[in-house]
């Protein structure tokens, strides 16, 4: 944790900031930033005792709320995709309206290049999840044991293999099918 008392107790000091990094054990870049912030909230040495650390460090550095990452405004794709279906409307259109919507409520819209590529991923996305969750389900080469494999079977005792009906349901736990071996 940044100590904040500190650097400007020094800097009352009349310290460099170099030695004030190393008595801190901060960077020169934090120590600057720190005296840079107090000279703007008029702080000097020294301080009011009510001023902890973690309220000076508020105090210099207000928590400044995330921005999200691109302030333009997002196409509904899957209005874009129904529309793309119908006759007589193409990409050109369908930006153009897109844009017009954007100008009217005076947001930014995203360029024609953004606005299909972002389009066309969406469509691709939704697809490979499509196939993937419709998938047949495909049997594993190898699942299926065959009656005649167990007969060398290190797993079991020989005598319980005579008396075991493989095809009615009498089977290992799923840990032991694979450990078949040349006797």
């Amino acid at each position: 944790m940044i100590k904040y008392r500190e650097i400007i107790r020094l800097a009352g000091l009349n310290l460099s900031q170099t030695n004030i990094a190393l008595s801190c054990n901060a960077s020169k870049t934090t120590v600057n930033k720190v005296l840079k912030a107090a000279k703007e909230q008029n702080l000097v040495w020294p301080l009011d005792p009510k001023l902890s650390d973690p309220v000076l460090g508020k105090l210099l550095f207000p928590e400044v709320k995330a921005k999200p990452a691109t302030s333009k405004r997002m196409p509904d794709f899957e209005h874009v995709r129904k529309e793309l279906l119908r006759n007589g409307v193409n990409k050109k259109l369908l930006w153009t309206e897109y844009l017009e919507e954007c100008r009217l409520s005076k947001e930014e819209p995203l360029m024609y290049s953004q606005f299909f590529s972002l389009g066309e991923l969406n469509q691709a996305i939704r697809q490979k999840l499509e196939d993937f969750s419709h998938r047949p389900f495909q049997k594993k080469r190898g699942a299926g044991m065959k009656s005649s494999a167990t007969k060398n079977c290190h797993c079991w005792p020989r005598y319980l293999l005579p008396h075991m009906n493989w095809r009615n349901g009498d089977t290992p736990p799923f840990d032991t099918v694979n450990i078949f071996a040349q006797i």
